[in-house]
């Protein structure tokens, strides 16, 4: 299952490379380090994500970040928390994820990235 998951990250990221609107966290893979999930970050993340579930395509946000929990009562500014907590989504991954899905949602970010470029 690690070998499969590695695999999947890896097709995302050589895929995946040159769309500007698109960040791929990095997951040193090839030392030993195991992509559980494949999590991106983008500043269209709430219209991307809209897109790929208008093509049927289920990402999450990553969970809330705890410096916005009102009950900890956080006074510090985290300037990289926040970029996380406003752009960061997972793509469908995991063990029991077929290539094949794999590929349909890189077909459909690349169609984004054709509108995108359009509009």
């Amino acid at each position: 299952k690690v070998a499969r998951v590695n695999e999947i990250y890896a097709k995302y990221l050589d895929a995946l490379e040159g769309l500007p609107f698109l960040e791929i966290l990095p997951v040193k893979f090839k030392e030993g380090e195991v992509a559980l999930w494949t999590e991106v970050l983008s500043k269209d993340r709430e219209q991307l994500m809209t897109f790929l579930a208008s093509h049927s395509i289920q990402t999450e946000k990553f969970l809330p970040s705890l410096h916005f929990s009102k009950h900890l009562n956080n006074q510090g500014f985290f300037p990289n928390s926040r970029i996380f907590h406003e752009q960061g989504f997972l793509l469908p991954c995991g063990p029991g994820q077929s290539l094949a899905n794999v590929e349909r949602v890189i077909e459909v970010l690349y169609k984004y990235q054709t509108q995108r470029v359009a509009a």
